[in-house]
C-alpha cells in the first residue's frame, strides 16, 4: 500500500493546500486570458476547414466500428438478435396452431 509520503504536497496543512490551490487558479486564469487574446494583425480562426469526401463507406469503416465495439458486444447482439426473431417465430406458429385447433 502506498503512503501519503509518496505524493507530492500531500503533507501540507488545509491552508497551505488551500493557498497552493488559489495560485494554480490564478496562474490558470492568467494563461487562458493569454491564450484567449487575439493575436496582432487579425482575428484568428478557431477551427480548421473540414476535408469532405463523397462517395459510399469503405468497408475499413464497418470494420473499424466493429472492432471499436468489442467482441462481446457484437457477439451479444446477435445472439439477442437471433433469440428476438426465434421468439416471434415460435409465437406465430403456437397462433397457427391455436387457430387451427
Amino acid at each position: 500500500a502506498a503512503s501519503l509520503d509518496a505524493f507530492p504536497g500531500a503533507s501540507r496543512s488545509p491552508a497551505e493546500a488551500a493557498a497552493a490551490l488559489a495560485k494554480a487558479a490564478e496562474g490558470a486564469s492568467a494563461a487562458g486570458a493569454k491564450a484567449s487574446a487575439t493575436p496582432p494583425g487579425g482575428v484568428s480562426r478557431l477551427t480548421t476547414a473540414e476535408r469532405r469526401q463523397t462517395g459510399s463507406f469503405s468497408s475499413g469503416i464497418y470494420t473499424t466500428y466493429l472492432r471499436a465495439l468489442g467482441t462481446a458486444s457484437v457477439w451479444s447482439y446477435f445472439a439477442l438478435l437471433v433469440l428476438t426473431y426465434s421468439t416471434f417465430l415460435l409465437a406465430d406458429l403456437w397462433l397457427v396452431r391455436w387457430w387451427i385447433g
